[in-house]
């Protein structure tokens, strides 16, 4: 999880362990917003969160409902266990496993009306109303070929009354994955802001090794400084050098890579939004050409999270 923080810019994080390969879940905040860690469980975190610039706190809940259907009442008794008593604005969102009505789901048999039933009820027990959403109506699909493809809308966010009222104008947004089988949900209220973006300082990324233009650009930035009669001032040149060219190149490879990106992004969700199980070969192929091209970019977010462990310890 480090990385991961460091990668999308987060100053905190706390984080329930996952149980081998499943589970885990992560709240990351910035220095911004404080934090005050309520309760926890293998399928919830729950806390209260406040502005700095702001003397209102609201509660926020990250949720996964049990994947077992047998163990799904046991997700909807915590659910309720976790409604304020009080006026307290809440906010939940998650992966609940469960779908409200049968057009949230496409393939496979139809759900059991008990089961939408006993997920309504719960919703409506602790006050919440669904947030609706903008993008693709499902959040999840099992991706395999033929009759048992299946996809439903099992990922949703909700909120009761107060935080409606606090918190109007807000937008849901079901983002893309190219790894995961759910779609990320993106939260977004009126007020937020966005702009974490910091001071950097220049730094030789690893994964720059795995390119093949990188190693030429570098020698030809110390050729460059090679007529300095002495050898501090051919070193200092050729750093300099070396930093100027290989910024640009780098900028100019973000963007081509931004392109590439966005058109296989595309492409994998023009797949998948016209999948009906005919069509699993291809979507694995554009994910694996994405996935080689994000492995890149892994390696470098591996190599920040490092040196963050190095800077501020363990």
């Amino acid at each position: 999880m480090e990385k991961i923080r460091i990668r999308l810019g987060f100053d905190s994080c706390f984080c329930v362990d996952s149980r081998g390969r499943s589970g885990g879940l992560a709240l990351l905040w910035n220095s911004s917003i404080e934090v005050d860690l309520l309760t926890y469980t293998n399928r919830h975190i729950s806390a209260i969160i406040k502005l700095i610039s702001e003397n209102s706190k609201r509660l926020v809940t990250g949720f996964y409902g049990h994947p077992m259907t047998t163990k799904r009442p046991e997700s909807w008794n915590l659910l309720k266990a976790l409604k304020p008593g009080d006026n307290t604005p809440w906010l939940c969102f998650g992966d609940f496993n469960e779908i409200t009505y049968q057009k949230e789901k496409v393939g496979a048999t139809l759900r059991p009306h008990k089961q939408m039933a006993n997920f309504k009820e719960t919703l409506s027990s602790c006050g919440h109303y669904d947030l609706g959403y903008h993008g693709d109506r499902f959040t999840w699909a099992n991706n395999t070929e033929g009759d048992q493809y299946t996809k439903e809308r099992l990922d949703r966010a909700c909120a009761n009354n107060f935080w409606i009222e606090k918190y109007g104008t807000h937008a849901v947004s079901h983002l893309e994955s190219t790894q995961s089988d759910h779609k990320p949900l993106l939260i977004q209220s009126k007020g937020q802001d966005n702009d974490h973006k910091r001071n950097k300082i220049f730094k030789y990324e690893a994964a720059w090794s795995s390119l093949e233009d990188c190693e030429s650009i570098i020698k030809k930035a110390w050729a460059s400084s090679a007529h300095k009669p002495r050898a501090i001032q051919r070193i200092l040149q050729g750093l300099r050098f070396c930093q100027e060219d290989l910024k640009q190149w780098n900028r100019s490879n973000q963007k081509n890579k931004g392109q590439y990106l966005k058109a296989k992004t595309d492409k994998l969700n023009h797949l998948k939004n016209m999948n009906q199980g005919h069509l699993s070969a291809k979507i694995k192929l554009v994910q694996k050409e994405l996935n080689d091209v994000m492995d890149v970019e892994n390696l470098k977010w591996q190599q920040r999270a490092k040196q963050a462990w190095l800077n501020d310890g363990d």
